[in-house]
């Protein structure tokens, strides 16, 4: 390929994902790093060292899904999510880690043990004030490149089942921290993931990488939960077990007071959007397109069934996802009915 005058013969073009490739590009050199900065960084830094291109260029829909693929689009703003903890009484991109509470970090950030000793430190100062607290603590060790620091497990860095053993060292380690806290007694800690490792960047939903664990510790009771449920039913079902009552303009249920038959997951990725109700699983991507398929639970298998076979259950899918988009876009989220 020639470019003003000059010649490039090891090109390597960049994506997000493979659907925004598509097959206009096969005979390229084609790299796809994931949707983030901090994936695009580490797999561009792999990929530069190992082929070592003369030219990178860089593709993608920008976020878009107005626009034909191959449209020429001038990027003019930009939006950065940067540090933003006002709320914790600083200032704006003020971070609230010095460096010296920092014992380890990546390209993700500080490590699990190092974010829960933040959490323990910001427990302790909202119970010395007599103040009750909520926490949302996000860990990231379990992240490639899967570093984490020397001598806490038996497990050589680098591969995904250590940094997950890590993860759970560090887990246990907070919490039994924890216990030695006066507040303790009076807190319950939520624990889930997002999702299953290899669940983005396709365009097909593979239900199985999105079956995660979510665990209610410190209440006092032993239950198991087996129903089909989704994320955003978790705390609706927390607020259950209090026994509190309270209105809300949220989606989620609490599944011990949802009928059988009405239970429900929202599973999505980048692309594309789904309900999996019983056994189907409706979905929606973003060229307007619906597939509907049964999901056998024995073997993960997926079969695509006949367009608008279950149109009870399109209408119920769509309206979900545009209700909720057109409801947070216009900020009534945030308002209740007072009927």
């Amino acid at each position: 390929m020639t470019i003003n005058g000059k010649l490039y013969s090891n090109i390597l073009l960049v994506f997000a994902l493979e659907s925004e490739a598509g097959k206009e590009f096969e005979s390229f050199n084609k790299l796809f790093v994931g949707v983030g900065k901090i994936k695009a960084t580490y797999h561009l830094v792999k990929a530069n060292q190992k082929s070592k291109p003369d030219l990178i260029i860089n593709l993608g829909t920008a976020g878009s899904t107005v626009f034909d693929r191959g449209t020429i689009v001038n990027c003019n703003r930009f939006i950065q999510r940067d540090m933003d903890v006002r709320s914790l009484g600083f200032q704006k991109f003020e971070t609230p880690i010095s460096d010296n509470e920092v014992t380890f970090e990546n390209a993700w950030g500080i490590c699990d043990e190092d974010i829960y000793n933040q959490s323990l430190k910001f427990a302790d100062n909202a119970a010395d004030k007599k103040s009750p607290f909520f926490q949302f603590v996000m860990r990231t060790s379990n992240h490639k490149p899967y570093t984490f620091p020397d001598g806490k497990i038996d497990m050589k860095q680098g591969s995904r089942e250590s940094a997950v053993k890590y993860t759970d060292y560090a887990l246990g380690k907070f919490l039994k921290e924890a216990r030695k806290r006066s507040w303790f007694k009076n807190s319950v800690f939520v624990i889930v993931a997002d999702h299953c490792a290899s669940s983005a960047g396709k365009w097909e939903i593979n239900i199985s990488k999105h079956h995660i664990p979510a665990i209610i510790y410190n209440m006092n009771q032993r239950d198991k939960i087996d129903r089909l449920t989704s994320q955003i039913d978790v705390m609706p079902t927390l607020l259950g077990y209090f026994g509190w009552q309270y209105r809300t303009a949220l989606y989620g249920k609490d599944i011990n007071k949802t009928k059988p038959g009405d239970e429900r997951a929202f599973i999505g990725n980048y692309r594309t959007l789904g309900i999996l109700k019983q056994n189907i699983f409706t979905q929606l991507n973003d060229h307007k397109q619906v597939h509907q398929f049964i999901w056998q639970k024995e073997n993960d298998n997926m079969k695509e069934t006949k367009p608008g076979k279950y149109p009870d259950l399109v209408n119920e899918t769509i309206s979900y996802y545009q209700s909720a988009s057109e409801r947070f876009k216009s900020g009534k989220m945030k308002e209740l009915n007072n009927q």
